[in-house]
């Protein structure tokens, strides 16, 4: 089981993390999933909620979601969350 650093607050903030810190940006859900030990749907609920607030871009099959990257707007939240960590530091 991994753990969310602590000056993260939510999924949603994780998966932005992770996908800067640990994927290249870009990943797949089942990636996340096991990354953050969460369910699947949890991810991918989170996904949506990135990809409506414009941080992901999103590439599905159908209604089956394959892969998701991070945008201009998901890489400047990214750096708001980094900003945070050197705050606590």
């Amino acid at each position: 089981m991994h753990f969310m650093p602590d000056h993260l607050h939510n999924l949603e903030e994780w998966i932005l993390w992770l996908l800067k810190q640990e994927f290249s940006n870009r990943a797949t859900p089942s990636q996340l999933a096991q990354r953050t030990g969460f369910d699947p749907s949890s991810v991918e609920a989170a996904i949506l909620v990135l990809e409506n607030s414009r941080d992901l871009a999103v590439w599905k099959r159908g209604t089956v979601i394959e892969e998701v990257k991070l945008t201009p707007q998901g890489q400047r939240s990214y750096f708001q969350l980094k900003e945070r960590e050197d705050k606590q530091s």
